[in-house]
Parts: structure tokens; C-alpha cells; sequence
């Protein structure tokens, strides 16, 4: 198996095990923080997770940055995959954290 091989085969296997967690994650960031900030500055209705996680699809589409399939054949199988794992997990928890430390001076 060359590397190619292995790339494709280790986004493969992640990317489904990644999809759930990465759409709990965001959706339940974007709800906490729109909670946070939103409602209280613009009396919106609050968000359930499902919810939010549309609005993230939605802005996300809005803001979609092309990648550059140069730079996935220069990456590693290990970086693709721990690139995914922040996409999926540590960023809204990052957002999350940092919104948390912002609410507390609201």
C-alpha cells in the first residue's frame, strides 16, 4: 500500500467516525454562545442544538474556502487526520472556552 493509499484510507475510516462528534460539537458551541451573546443583546429565541448546527451549515457554506489539493498531497495520513480531529472537536470547544471567558465579563 503506497502512501496515497493509506491517506485515502485513513480519511475514510475517520471521516464517518468524525461526522457525529464534529456535528454535536458545533452545534451544541453555536447554541451556548448564541445563548450567551444573542439573546441577551437582541432578545433572539434561544437555539436547540439541531438548530444551531443548520446555522452553522448555513454560514459555513456563506464563508466556504476552497482547499488546495496540492497541499493534502504534501500531508501526511497522521496530519489529515489530526487536522480533522480539530475541525471536528477542538475547534467549537476552543470557541466554546473562549466565549466562556468573554461571557464572564458580559
Amino acid at each position: 500500500m503506497n502512501s496515497k493509499e493509506f491517506k485515502a484510507m485513513a480519511l475514510l475510516l475517520v471521516t464517518p467516525l468524525l461526522f457525529p462528534v464534529s456535528v454535536v460539537a458545533s452545534g451544541y458551541a453555536l447554541a451556548v454562545l448564541w445563548g450567551w451573546f444573542v439573546v441577551p443583546t437582541f432578545h433572539f429565541p434561544e437555539l436547540s442544538v439541531p438548530v444551531a448546527y443548520g446555522l452553522w451549515l448555513i454560514i459555513g457554506y456563506m464563508t466556504y474556502q476552497e482547499v488546495d489539493p496540492k497541499g493534502l498531497e504534501e500531508k501526511s495520513a497522521g496530519v489529515l487526520v489530526v487536522e480533522a480531529l480539530i475541525k471536528a472537536v477542538l475547534r467549537p470547544a476552543f470557541a466554546l472556552a473562549m466565549g466562556w471567558v468573554v461571557h464572564l465579563f458580559v
